[in-house]
């Protein structure tokens, strides 16, 4: 093939079958993270609807804790901030 031992060809394909699961499990959580943090905001906000501020602010931060690293985490953040503001606006 090209050139190289039988030995080290096997050793390549060992190596970089277990290296493509961790990617690809990595990638799956970081999906899944992102559809929770979605469907904690989606809810979020229908509870704002509701004026059930206080739930509502709950589960921005229960997003901002567990899923830091989604954009939801940063409109979380976002909507906090606008809550507080408006509570201490009459």
């Amino acid at each position: 093939m090209t050139g190289l031992p039988k030995s080290i060809l096997q050793l390549r394909r060992s190596f970089l079958l277990p290296l493509f699961a961790i990617a690809l499990g990595l990638f799956t959580a970081c999906s899944s993270a992102d559809e929770r943090a979605h469907e904690l905001y989606s809810i979020a906000e229908l509870e704002e609807q509701q004026r059930n501020l206080e739930h509502a602010t709950q589960l921005y931060k229960e997003i901002i804790e567990k899923y830091p690293h989604t954009s939801f985490a940063d409109q979380a953040k976002a909507r906090l901030q606008e809550l507080q503001h408006e509570q201490r606006t009459p």
